[in-house]
């Protein structure tokens, strides 16, 4: 059985779950998506202490995520990299779908994990409908991140009785904690996410139409140019415009990009 992580950017999977890779991808097949590129178009939101070009940090992540998949025991071909921009998964939509579709003909997953629609990022809520669109809720777990609760790593919302969470062992919080430190540039705000304990649940009925989490959302808070409401509108858009198993389907229009593995070095 393949199971598949989504994560909205370099950093997703091992700050949700990697302690839960670390125990487990040795011993069971894995493929992670990397959904964006882990590269703000704006110089103000990417690494403080980063000088260079664009194209050049795009590599600095995309070889902070393989160097980090291979404390887990990952192979680069097991990486599948997106090239939609950080903050702006929401603008592409259609073609996200189009590409993640095909990626699961390619792998035939039994198991998705995504971001939990909490509004932490807009990004992490685009993964999170984008899994929800393409695969149903029946085949998604989601795994939480950050939220307004700033370093806590936990559920606004536990609904009820289905989610659950397992503490690290000492050498799974260790395998962590090294698979965080190869996200070098992103060291200043992963730096509090050593949690003990990981939380996931089968994927809730979620209301796409509305802000995930509670209140206004982390990016509001944060100031970033995106509006609150912006995300829900392009997941109405997308869901308007044609059905998600449509909209999601290999053949479909407007889907030229492509999630492909990609060299590490």
């Amino acid at each position: 059985m393949v199971h598949l992580v989504i994560a909205a950017h370099p950093d997703d999977e091992t700050a949700g779950l990697g302690g839960w890779l670390a125990a487990h991808a040795r011993r069971h097949r894995f493929a992670i998506c990397f959904l964006t590129d882990g590269a703000p178009r704006d110089v103000r939101y990417r690494a403080p202490d980063f000088r260079g070009r664009l194209a050049a940090y795009q590599l600095a992540r995309r070889r902070e995520a393989c160097r980090a998949a291979g404390v887990y025991g990952l192979r680069p071909s097991q990486l599948f990299f997106a090239p939609f921009p950080d903050q702006e998964l929401h603008r592409h939509l259609r073609a996200a779908a189009g590409c993640l579709s095909r990626l699961a003909v390619r792998l035939r997953p039994r198991r998705i994990w995504a971001p939990a629609y909490e509004g932490g990022h807009p990004d992490h809520d685009s993964a999170n409908f984008l899994a929800a669109a393409a695969f149903g809720r029946g085949a998604v777990w989601e795994y939480a991140l950050y939220t307004a609760l700033g370093t806590q790593v936990r559920f606004l919302q536990p609904q009820g009785g289905a989610w659950r969470h397992w503490r690290l062992s000492a050498a799974t919080r260790q395998s962590k904690r090294r698979a965080l430190a190869c996200y070098h540039s992103q060291r200043m705000t992963l730096a509090p996410f050593d949690a003990p304990c990981e939380h996931v649940r089968p994927l809730p009925r979620h209301d796409y139409s509305r802000p995930g989490g509670q209140g206004v959302p982390v990016w509001t808070l944060w100031g970033w140019p995106v509006a609150a409401a912006e995300p829900c509108a392009a997941f109405q858009r997308f869901l308007h415009s044609v059905s998600p198993r449509r909209a999601a389907s290999p053949n479909s229009r407007n889907t030229e990009a492509e999630i492909a593995p990609v060299a590490c070095s």
